[in-house]
């Protein structure tokens, strides 16, 4: 045989792995994910898409929060507190016990408020 050349490639734009399509930049995979838009229009087609998602607060059959919330939260390095509440007066900062208090979190990106709930509400709202 004779020489051959290696193919050049480039990391797919979407999903980062290499790909030899140095023009669109994209691996096969993601190059098709362009069409969803019109398969899940096709018969069966959404069906067959959102059998394919995780479930979402599916509480219709009494197994709320399919996803692993405290997952997400270590996997992204999110760290979900509750924080001081201003008195009555609304001079003075004190800390409120956790039931009565809002709650925020924070990670590499900075932080959010979420407000008076449940820690159990907090968690899920940070991890989505």
């Amino acid at each position: 045989m004779g020489n051959t050349v290696p193919c050049e490639t480039v990391p797919c734009e979407t999903c980062g792995k290499p790909t030899r399509y140095t023009g669109t930049k994209r691996c096969d995979n993601c190059w098709e994910v362009r069409r969803l838009p019109d398969y899940i229009k096709a018969a069966g087609g959404q069906d067959f898409v959102r059998k394919l998602l995780p479930k979402l607060d599916d509480w219709a059959d009494g197994h709320p929060d399919a996803w692993d919330y405290d997952k997400v939260l270590r996997d992204n390095e999110v760290t979900v507190d509750w924080c001081d509440q201003l008195t009555s007066d609304g001079v003075t900062y004190t800390p409120a016990p956790p039931d009565l208090c809002g709650w925020g979190f924070y990670w590499k990106h900075g932080a959010v408020h979420i407000g008076p709930c449940s820690e159990k509400v907090a968690r899920q709202a940070a991890a989505l």
